[in-house]
């Protein structure tokens, strides 16, 4: 399968700096540096696109924050579960990923302002149509995909699916749905959004409203407060000067900035 260059799989080359490790600029001022894990192909939160670019709204966004808050970000590329262990274990400063609050998390990372607002939705096969995902003890029944630790996968296992596929990423995923693998897919909203307004999700219906709605932060390494500060000021000033609306708008289509899907999020119970 070739897809937003879905070869690229290698880690990305890091700099040789040690996390938020200070270096001189041309001008003689300093900046921090900070590594973050990313998960590739994880459109379009990030992903490599025809180019071998790493690109999306994350991406763009930490970017931003990078010349808003004058540091430097570099990007570390591995499956979830991988750059999750790193990260957490402390050779990464932070992790992006489309990362939702839960309480364990709470427990193991400094987490970031909100910013943005998601959830985890069903595609269902239109064979089946979307009214099989309406009720769960049928769901429950039939082959569901799911990425390894994702909010949908914890779903699959608190209300006890009985026939589940873990995939360890999005696309292989979506591969396995379209070969008629999967009757039903979990994943996060925006995900299903881009890649079923791309044409690469077949014969597919998607269920809109969220089963959980998620806020999306960035998980911070206890040991890198700074990159905490960084973030958090950065996305301030994003949103006062408006380029926080412009990378949203950039990736999201015609979604309303930063519309909760529901008023209130509660996934601690999953």
């Amino acid at each position: 399968m070739r897809f937003w260059g879905y070869l690229g799989l290698a880690v990305a080359t890091a700099l040789c700096f040690t996390s938020a490790q200070a270096y001189d600029l041309e001008d003689g001022r300093t900046a921090m540096s900070f590594k973050l894990g990313v998960e590739h192909n994880y459109p379009p939160y990030q992903f490599r696109n025809e180019n071998n670019e790493l690109v999306g709204f994350e991406i763009d966004l930490m970017d931003a924050i990078a010349e808003e808050m004058e540091v430097s970000f570099t990007y570390e590329e591995g499956v979830f579960d991988l750059i999750y262990s790193r990260t957490q274990g402390g050779d990464l400063d932070g992790l992006l990923g489309g990362n939702c609050i839960t309480a364990d998390r709470k427990q193991s990372f400094l987490l970031s302002d909100t910013y943005l607002h998601s959830g985890q939705c069903i595609a269902v096969s239109e064979f089946y149509g979307a009214e099989t995902a309406e009720n769960v003890d049928t769901m429950k029944r039939r082959k569901t995909c799911v990425e390894s630790g994702t909010m949908g996968h914890r779903y699959t296992r608190t209300l006890h699916f009985t026939d589940v596929e873990v995939l360890d990423t999005i696309p292989h995923m979506v591969e396995q749905f379209n070969a008629g693998r999967c009757v039903f897919m979990i994943a996060d909203c925006m995900i299903f959004d881009f890649y079923m307004k791309s044409g690469y999700i077949k014969d597919a219906e998607l269920r809109d409203d969220p089963v959980i709605s998620t806020q999306i932060v960035v998980l911070v390494n206890r040991k890198s407060p700074q990159l905490l500060e960084v973030v958090n000021e950065g996305l301030k000033r994003l949103r006062e000067n408006g380029r926080y609306e412009k990378i949203y708008k950039k990736w999201f289509y015609n979604r309303t900035v930063g519309r909760p899907l529901q008023e209130q999020f509660d996934v601690d119970n999953y």
